[in-house]
């Protein structure tokens, strides 16, 4: 370990970071490398350079990539986003809040689809076409488990 961060543990001084994932479940890999951000709270500049420096092979996309991940990255390289703890804890919980209401949703949209005789098929691609909304989370159905009313169906 080199000295500058042999200093970590000199003088009792503790350092703390939020560091947040954002991994979807069976493209865990895929979404550590390639991730659209990277999320740290901290309140010490030099616990966020130790972290810039930990995650520059991902920022810079400058690493080998795994002869497993079978597709190409064409997406943006990744924000470096830095805030308080607190503040990056709650981007954890509103992300997972907010995509679990956006499935709940398309649900209860399938749901009055059924009744009044619309194809939720057409209506989601309608939707997801909307820059503001996408495409992705729009897909009605039992996997997520629906509301008590998508089971009737």
């Amino acid at each position: 370990m080199s000295d500058r961060y042999s200093s970590l543990s000199q003088g009792g001084k503790v350092f703390y970071a939020s560091n947040p994932e954002f991994l979807r479940e069976a493209s865990a890999v895929f979404d550590m490398l390639y991730p659209s951000r990277i999320v740290i709270g901290a309140r010490d500049s030099f616990v966020v350079e130790v972290l810039r420096q930990c995650y520059e092979p991902i920022l810079s996309r400058s690493f080998a990539k795994p002869e497993f991940i079978d597709t190409d990255c064409l997406e943006p390289l990744p924000q470096f986003l830095v805030m308080l703890p607190e503040s990056a804890e709650m981007v954890k919980y509103a992300s997972n809040a907010f995509l679990a209401l956006k499935v709940s949703f398309v649900n209860e949209v399938a749901v009055l689809c059924e009744r009044v005789g619309a194809d939720i098929s057409e209506v989601t691609l309608g939707m997801g076409t909307d820059p503001r909304i996408g495409n992705k989370f729009l897909n009605a159905g039992i996997g997520w488990g629906g509301s008590e009313k998508m089971s009737e169906l």
